[in-house]
């Protein structure tokens, strides 16, 4: 019986190490540079659209925006909004009679939200 266990453990540490997967050699995972700008004063009550320059307009992969209301609440610019790289600037804009046309956006003494770019 003693033969027969010591067997079974050998041949289960056999198979364990011959089964046993190498960790791949870690690969270099490159991330572009990421950039935050504030959007400014803007009036969304009042004007349609507002244009924030870019520093680094070249090789942009994607782009967020978050709106604030006048009290501080964050809202996706896409849930009612888009935007337009042209150039060195990124156009903002809002739907005519749209969630962001209220009063609610109307202060222009605040800055309105945040734009984060995405670069290759």
């Amino acid at each position: 019986m003693k033969k027969l266990i010591i067997l079974s453990v050998v041949a289960l540490s056999f198979m364990a190490i011959s089964c046993k997967k190498e960790n791949p050699e870690p690969q270099e995972i490159t991330t572009g540079q990421v950039e935050t700008l504030s959007i400014g004063s803007w009036n969304m009550d009042a004007m349609q659209a507002v244009e924030v320059n870019l520093e680094n307009p070249d090789g942009i992969i994607s782009v967020d925006v978050i709106i604030y209301s006048d009290n501080g609440n964050e809202t996706p610019l896409i849930q009612d909004g888009s935007y337009i790289k042209e150039n060195g600037s990124i156009f903002l804009l809002r739907k005519e009679n749209g969630y962001f046309d209220q009063s609610a956006f109307s202060n222009s003494t605040i800055n309105r939200g945040i734009i984060t770019i995405h670069y290759q």
